[in-house]
């Protein structure tokens, strides 16, 4: 889907591209630890198949999981 996904471990979130370009898409996760917000975000995993984007994150010590179309 021509999208690239970066852990942002310094502003805590997930900085999306469109591969192509380079442009700025959007980003996903704040800083925190509900759901949604990540604390030193720094591995990532895409299954297209079901487009979800799992984060690996160091402070929170858990998995999460986004919606990588959407962000939800």
């Amino acid at each position: 889907n021509d999208l690239l996904f970066v852990a942002d471990q310094a502003n805590l979130r997930i900085q999306v591209f469109q591969a192509s370009t380079s442009s700025f898409v959007r980003k996903l996760g704040s800083k925190g630890s509900e759901n949604g917000q990540l604390d030193t975000p720094e591995g990532l995993c895409l299954n297209p198949t079901t487009d979800e984007l799992f984060v690996c994150e160091w402070g929170n010590h858990r998995v999460q999981v986004f919606r990588a179309s959407t962000g939800g």
